[in-house]
């Protein structure tokens, strides 16, 4: 799928991804494990390894350019929390 970097980012934010505060369960619903599907998919396709895992957690890897093998790893999380009225 190649698409430009603002439709891929408007199609990860109009998906509905609200947290379920009364589930017990991780993620809390089942579309935040569509949208964890989406984006190890797309990182496959960009030639990532990518997984995700039962929780929902995405992990993916790249490659170090040569010379930076030794460099530090870092890492990025995505969250999602239950939606609050603006109205209070």
């Amino acid at each position: 799928m190649s698409c430009t970097l603002l439709e891929r980012f408007l199609r990860y934010v109009t998906m509905e991804t609200t947290s379920d505060p009364a589930s017990e369960t991780v993620p809390s619903t089942d579309t935040q494990l569509k949208l964890a599907d989406l984006l190890t998919e797309e990182l496959k396709e960009m030639g990532l390894e990518a997984r995700r895992d039962g929780m929902g957690y995405v992990y993916a890897s790249i490659p170090a350019a040569k010379g930076y093998e030794k460099a530090p790893a870092t890492g990025r999380t995505a969250r999602s929390f239950p939606r609050r009225s603006s109205r209070t």
